[in-house]
């Protein structure tokens, strides 16, 4: 057998064995509740002569909400916990204008209940980050993303 017919041979296993076992991994597939856009601002000061500083940067940032709870917890802090995995989509727009772009899979979020339409949320995430912004702290434009969030969401 030759290495050509080997590589298909594989590819075809490969294949069959990914048909047969997409309809048990699509059941098992979490159930997106909604998709979600937020945007944001971010300002970093930092007083130093050695590099720029005053960051400004706006976020785009589109994500999934997966439910893991049902409502938890007494009547005035009642919510849920949430699964986000989210896209990191920002610019750099101060002191210069260069692109920011992360995946966040690692986000989780407790919303409280709505009241009306607005639900308050505590949101923690972790996940990757590539931002070319010339800094000596980081040895790579590629880093390690750690943040937290004190929000409410608004429903339209």
């Amino acid at each position: 057998m030759s290495a050509r017919s080997a590589r298909r041979t594989g590819l075809s296993l490969v294949l069959v064995v990914c048909a047969l076992a997409a309809p048990a991994v699509a059941r098992a597939w979490p159930t997106v509740e909604r998709w979600e856009l937020r945007t944001g601002y971010g300002y970093q000061y930092k007083h130093t002569k050695a590099r720029p500083n005053n960051y400004q940067i706006v976020f785009l940032l589109p994500s999934a909400v997966v439910p893991l709870t049902k409502p938890v917890g007494p009547a005035w802090c009642r919510g849920r916990f949430t699964w986000n995995p989210e896209l990191l989509l920002g610019m750099f727009i101060h002191p210069y204008d260069r692109p920011l772009l992360g995946i966040n899979p690692l986000q989780f979020r407790y919303e409280l209940e709505p009241a009306g339409r607005l639900a308050p949320y505590l949101m923690v995430d972790a996940g990757v980050l590539y931002a070319n912004v010339n800094r000596r702290e980081t040895a790579s434009d590629l880093n390690f993303n750690l943040s937290g969030a004190v929000g409410a969401r608004y429903r339209v």
